[in-house]
């Protein structure tokens, strides 16, 4: 067997091995270190020390380091803020049917980029839930399908900005694609978790104007992070640009007080990099991109490409099983894109590359959403008290649905 392709099977196996369950390294330590092991198979240290270097001095490197740190915090600012409780409330009155709203409390809480973030909606899943009648194993599966579901057209997810980087394509183009994907697993979803007795819609004989006056509560809430999409995908400021000026608006907002002002400011951007920002998130970014450089550098992608040829599976195929194998063992889908990215890059024809993306995008996410070591769904479980095994037979309809539409795209 050529050494590149060993060293590849060697270093992927014990970076999957090294974020196991068992031992629990963080993903990022288990990518310098398998990322170390496939360079020393067929490059010298020196070499392997060359691009590890080169890779943390490359502008997307820095650049990708950068927005995911202030990302992984811009949710802790919100939530300081008391912007967060304000969309959460706005939104409870605006929609009153409790299954719509069973969905979308999770989803809209998705958006803050918090390790285990689940936990959060996970009380008000509850809460509603006990409306409709809701199973605790289905409480489980609404609240960990529909806490990731705008994964898939969250322009400021860190999966969706590391693969617009890495492919080298706008967000929007990344988007578009998955934004089908995502349509039709929420309504399967709906279909398979809710019942016909599920079902209540709470009688309130408001006005419009209540609703209005929520609404625009909702969009006042959301404002930081509206701009940001505005100004990058919109004015196409440049990402991180926009994403400071969002962070420093969101810094601002909600100060009861004149008096003081300027000093709760500061104190809020010392506890938003102190306490905010999740550094590990960075470190991710680091190993990943270490990890494209020593395939590049030991021509690892090409003997793999060879190798997949001659198994003479359709390449639609080999995605689906790798990406949700990786997704699964991993727990992670920025680390699973990051890993096969790199390795499908080149497979992938030009011509169909935006439904190419989205699938990969989407068998990693689906293989990520039920791995035991995804931290949401480890914490959700608890919460409800639940198994795996009605969670993941809950599942089946809904994989099986948003993979077939990612497929279908293929062939459109």
């Amino acid at each position: 067997m050529d050494l590149n392709i060993l060293g590849l099977i060697v270093g992927f196996s014990l970076i999957l091995i090294l974020n196991s369950k068992k031992i629990k390294l963080d993903m990022w330590i288990s990518l310098l270190v398998g990322s170390l092991v496939i360079g020393l198979f067929s490059l010298s240290i020196g070499d392997v020390s060359k691009a590890f270097l080169s890779t943390i001095q490359e502008s997307l490197t820095i650049r990708l380091f950068f927005i995911i740190l202030l990302i992984s915090g811009l949710g802790y600012i919100l939530k300081e803020t008391g912007d967060f409780d304000k969309m959460i409330k706005s939104l409870i009155a605006i929609i009153k049917n409790t299954r719509i709203l069973t969905m979308v409390i999770p989803a809209l809480i998705g958006t803050l980029s918090i390790p285990g973030g689940a936990i959060l909606s996970a009380p008000m899943i509850e809460e509603s839930g006990n409306r409709i009648n809701l199973r605790d194993y289905k409480k489980t599966t609404v609240n960990l399908f529909y806490r990731h579901i705008f994964i898939f057209i969250y322009p400021l997810v860190g999966s969706i900005i590391l693969t617009s980087e890495m492919f080298d394509v706008s967000k929007f183009f990344i988007i578009k694609y998955n934004f089908p994907i995502m349509v039709v697993g929420s309504i399967v979803g709906y279909f398979v978790f809710f019942n016909k007795n599920n079902t209540h819609t709470k009688k309130d004989n408001s006005e419009n104007a209540k609703i209005k006056k929520n609404f625009i509560k909702f969009i006042y809430s959301f404002l930081p992070i509206l701009i940001i999409i505005f100004m990058a995908l919109i004015l196409k400021v440049p990402f991180i640009i926009s994403i400071v000026v969002g962070i420093a608006i969101a810094l601002g907002k909600n100060m009861t007080e004149k008096s003081g002002r300027f000093k709760l400011y500061f104190k809020r951007l010392r506890d938003f990099i102190f306490e905010g920002i999740n550094y590990k998130m960075g470190f991710l970014i680091i190993g990943i991109m270490f990890f494209k450089s020593i395939l590049k550098q030991t021509g690892a992608v090409s003997d793999i490409s060879v190798l997949f040829k001659q198994t003479n599976l359709p390449l639609f195929i080999l995605i689906i099983i790798m990406g949700y194998i990786t997704g699964y063992l991993s727990g992670m889908t920025s680390a699973g894109l990051g890993i096969l990215i790199p390795i499908f890059k080149p497979m992938i024809p030009q011509s169909n590359l935006g439904p190419f993306i989205a699938l990969l995008y989407t068998s990693i996410f689906m293989g990520y959403l039920i791995s035991p070591l995804h931290l949401c769904f480890a914490l959700t479980k608890e919460y409800f008290d639940s198994n795996y095994k009605p969670v993941y037979r809950l599942m089946i309809i809904p994989t099986l649905a948003v993979i077939g539409t990612a497929v279908i795209q293929l062939f459109l």
